[in-house]
C-alpha cells in the first residue's frame, strides 16, 4: 500500500538534503549555489514543480532559522542561488519595504476607486475600513519618513555629487 500525503508530498526530507550539502551558509554569503550543485543535492531538475517546491521551503527555512537570505533573482538568475553578503542581505530588506508600501498604496487605490454605489451595505463597511486603515498606515509612514530623514546613503551620494 502507498502512502497517502494529504496536501502533498513532504518537502522535508529533501529540505535536509539541502542543509546537509550546504551546512556552512555563512561562509557561503556572496556565492552562488548553482541549479547544478542543488539538483544533485535533491535529484530533481530545476524546471520541475517539486525543485521550485522544495527550494522555497529551503530558503524560507534557512531565512527564519539562521537569518540568512538566499535569492534567486540578480546575478544568481538562470545560474542557480545567491547567498546574499550581510550589505546585500540590507539592500534586500530594504527593496522588500519599498515593495510592501507600494503594495499598500496600490490597494489603497484599488480599493478608493470602487464604485461606491455598487457595493452591498457589508462591501462598503469592508470598503470604508480598509480606506481607514490605509489612511493610518500611510500617516505612520509619512511621520516616520520626517523623523528619520533620508536614509544614510542618500546623503552621501548626494554629498559626493555636491564635490
Amino acid at each position: 500500500m502507498s502512502n497517502i500525503y494529504i496536501g502533498g508530498l513532504p518537502t522535508g526530507p529533501q529540505v535536509r538534503q539541502l542543509e546537509a550539502a550546504f551546512s556552512d551558509l555563512e561562509n557561503l554569503r556572496g556565492q552562488i549555489i548553482t541549479h547544478e550543485q542543488v539538483e544533485k543535492a535533491i535529484g530533481e531538475e530545476r524546471d520541475s514543480t517539486r525543485y521550485k517546491t522544495v527550494t522555497s521551503a529551503w530558503r524560507r527555512k534557512v531565512e527564519r532559522a539562521a537569518g540568512i537570505v538566499i535569492d534567486g533573482r540578480g546575478e544568481a538568475q538562470g545560474v542557480g542561488f545567491r547567498v546574499l553578503s550581510h550589505g546585500e542581505q540590507v539592500g534586500f530588506g530594504v527593496n522588500q519595504r519599498r515593495a510592501g508600501t507600494r503594495r499598500i498604496k496600490r490597494g489603497y487605490q484599488s480599493v478608493a476607486s470602487t464604485n461606491e454605489g455598487k457595493l452591498s451595505l457589508e462591501q462598503k463597511r469592508v470598503r470604508d475600513h480598509e480606506i481607514f486603515a490605509a489612511a493610518k498606515i500611510n500617516a505612520a509612514i509619512m511621520a516616520s519618513r520626517r523623523q528619520l530623514g533620508e536614509p544614510p546613503t542618500t546623503k552621501a551620494k548626494q554629498q559626493e555629487g555636491a564635490a
